[in-house]
């Protein structure tokens, strides 16, 4: 038997990511974690913290990263403004 992941989707404001997660980032790599707590500190929307719940367990090493990393999700529609 095959497990599939749940569709999702997901519209996501590069620059809302990217005021969200900035936190995170003081002069190391973030890991997911890192980004979470960041965004739930920063009250992110449910979409930020949603489309963050997605990421590998990785470390980032900057908001452009992630954002990439996001970009390759299903379901994440990433938009810029």
């Amino acid at each position: 038997m095959e497990i599939s992941q749940p569709f999702v989707s997901i519209d996501l404001d590069r620059a809302e990511f990217s005021t969200a997660v900035q936190a995170a980032f003081t002069g190391l790599p973030a890991s997911t974690s890192d980004l979470l707590a960041a965004a739930r500190f920063r009250r992110a929307s449910p979409e930020v913290l949603a489309a963050l719940s997605l990421l590998p367990q990785r470390k980032f090493k900057s908001a452009r990263d992630a954002w990439a990393c996001l970009a390759t999700i299903p379901g994440v529609q990433a938009k810029t403004k």
